[in-house]
């Protein structure tokens, strides 16, 4: 049970939604089902306002509130694995539609609303999305046409480090997150 409350980001109605599912299917077969956890978890109370009748519509509304850059910077964001510091989202976000400087602010936005989590360590803050929101990111990642460009940045760093040299306005050596 541990496992699936872990799996779900320990998410209050996705724990719901997943327990309702215990009635026809094992703890084993919701995890094994949890890849693709918009599809499974669906089907909650029918008295529920509709954004907490299914994980995706929940999703969905909290998506729907978010600004145009908000929601372009959450998107970027999908690609990164294990978490990142600012400089990496600034890296991948920064230009085009959102300035480099704007990041933090959107970023700040973003952890305000709870669609990325920061630690607070020793050293830079380390910000990262919960693995519901990297999918549901990721989908509206490859909706919006944006998946090369941000994937192609996204590597950037890793490419310098292979090469041995420092990342271009950075001012330490290697990537500080893990791109798909």
């Amino acid at each position: 049970m541990q496992k699936s409350v872990t799996r779900l980001d320990g998410v209050p109605l996705a724990i719901e939604l997943a327990a309702a599912r215990v009635r026809a299917l094992s703890l084993e077969e919701i995890l094994d089902g949890l890849h693709d956890r918009f599809r499974l978890l669906t089907g909650g109370s029918r008295g529920a306002v509709r954004r907490q009748q299914t994980l995706r519509a929940s999703v969905d509304w909290s998506h729907a509130l978010l600004t145009e850059p908000e929601r372009v910077l959450f998107r970027r964001l999908a690609v990164f694995m294990g978490g990142l510091d600012i400089a990496a989202a600034q890296d991948v976000a920064g230009g085009g539609d959102i300035e480099r400087h704007q990041v933090i602010d959107l970023m700040s936005l973003l952890v305000d609303k709870s669609l990325v989590t920061a630690e607070y360590t020793n050293g830079p803050t380390r910000y990262g999305l919960l693995e519901t929101m990297r999918q549901y990111a990721l989908e509206k990642l490859g909706e919006s046409g944006d998946s090369d460009v941000v994937r192609n940045a996204s590597s950037r760093p890793l490419l310098c480090v292979g090469r041995n040299d420092r990342y271009p306005g950075r001012d330490r050596p290697g990537p500080t997150h893990r791109p798909l």
